[in-house]
């Protein structure tokens, strides 16, 4: 009797675990290989970064069904293996209503031929797509691909704009502040990001996406905007207002209450709030707006702010409902840096007021990388803080676990992977040691 292979030995829902722990073992990356910057909030694995998996799929014809459109769920169309996908598409229609997930990519010169057929695929055999990523599109595809994004029931759309600073000098188009604004209050939309959302003058005129009635039920919302580019976020904010829960925004560009903090106060039912400005050095910004705007998001639970924004005794200026209070700080000596702190220490000394939250972060990321402040002072503060009955957590910047919140939406196709690396890393061990092979 022929010894059963170990593949033949598993039950099917248990091979399948395995197959989606190989395609998800990298949870923290999102299309065209960004890894967790500071404003990503939104990432989803992408499947074709297992290509022999997939082939292997489409080869072995006692491959379970249901495995097959598992891996199918997110795809690469700017890969080179988008034309077999097309065909395993026009073969198999089950494979093609599996897709959730599509990755528009850039398109190079050598592909875009390819990739318009792709599009095309996708527009016209995969009905269930929920969840785009795009950044450079060719120009002539404006039309098309403005009837693909209205045309479709899209719960998560990520813009990657960082190269739109050569479009001028191309035939490539990139989604504008105003596009966004349009997609936003599409009544399915419920994740949208922007990576360096460029400025609409930089851009060509909008999308020929049609207007629908406001009915918007976004809730998570990130957004980078580089050096060069306007902040010009009044009309996405406003749009969403009614809906919006997590706000993640950079900015290199200074903001004032006129281009950002009028249409941040209308955020009612905002719930984590992260906003660090990095403007460049000698660049003032102005820190009077926020210390105003802030008490009235009153369904705020955590902000996280750095320093270019307010000044310390913005701690005082917590809406009720607040429970958690970051503030990063950057300088360019120690010396600074316990003046930063003395500032603070005053300000909860001063203060008279109840203080909603109970725990209050500070990180701190002088350039001079060996500098800590003596134990005394810490002490100080860490006094002036319980006070208040609240809880100082003093960091310095390369202690920082990263990002606390918003957390990421991370929108998994086979269930919530094991984060930890030690697992997975057994997990792949094992696998290619007991050489398993579909059936």
């Amino acid at each position: 009797m022929a010894r059963l292979s170990l593949a033949q030995t598993l039950p099917p829902e248990l091979l399948t675990r395995i197959f989606g722990w190989l395609v998800e073992i990298q949870v923290s990356e999102i299309p065209d290989g960004i890894v967790d910057p500071p404003f990503c909030l939104i990432a989803w694995p992408v499947t074709s970064r297992a290509p022999a998996l997939r082939s292997s799929a489409l080869v072995c014809r006692h491959w379970r069904f249901p495995a097959q459109e598992m891996l199918f769920r997110a795809i690469d169309i700017t890969d080179a293996a988008s034309e077999a996908i097309a065909f395993a598409f026009r073969q198999r229609p089950d494979l093609a209503e599996a897709v959730q997930a599509i990755n528009a990519g850039r398109p190079t010169a050598e592909s875009r031929c390819r990739d318009r057929l792709s599009l095309d695929i996708v527009s016209d055999l995969c009905p269930n797509v929920r969840h785009v990523y795009i950044a450079s599109f060719p120009r002539t595809w404006k039309e098309r691909l403005a009837r693909f994004l209205a045309s479709r029931e899209l719960h998560t759309v990520i813009s990657d704009g960082r190269r739109a600073s050569v479009s001028e000098r191309t035939d490539l188009g990139y989604l504008s502040m105003q596009d966004l604004s349009r997609l936003a209050i599409q009544p399915s939309i419920r994740n949208l990001m922007s990576l360096c959302t460029p400025h609409p003058a930089h851009v060509d005129p909008p999308l020929p996406i049609p207007p629908t009635p406001p009915a918007t039920h976004l809730t998570t919302l990130a957004i980078s905007i580089s050096w060069k580019h306007s902040v010009a976020v009044q009309e996405l904010l406003t749009s969403v207002a009614s809906s919006l829960k997590f706000f993640d925004f950079y900015t290199e560009t200074p903001v004032t209450f006129g281009n950002f903090g009028s249409a941040l106060e209308t955020l009612q039912t905002l719930e984590e709030l992260r906003i660090y400005v990095g403007v460049s050095f000698g660049v003032e910004n102005d820190q009077g707006w926020f210390k105003q705007v802030l008490p009235r998001l009153r369904s705020l639970k955590k902000v996280f702010i750095t320093y270019d924004l307010a000044p310390p005794s913005i701690v005082l200026a917590a809406p009720a409902s607040l429970e958690i209070f970051e503030y990063e700080w950057c300088g360019l000596s120690s010396e600074e840096m316990v003046d930063y702190i003395e500032s603070f220490r005053k300000a909860f000394r001063q203060g008279k007021d109840r203080i909603p939250y109970r725990t209050f972060r500070l990180s701190l990321n002088p350039d001079e990388e060996e500098a800590r402040l003596a134990p005394s002072t810490v002490t100080a503060l860490s006094d002036a803080c319980h006070a208040r009955d609240v809880e100082l957590d003093l960091t310095y910047w390369e202690e920082t676990t990263g990002r606390r919140f918003p957390r990421e939406s991370y929108i998994s196709f086979f269930w919530q992977v094991f984060r930890a690396l030690s697992f997975s890393l057994k997990l792949t061990r094992h696998l290619a040691q007991t050489s398993l092979q579909p059936q």
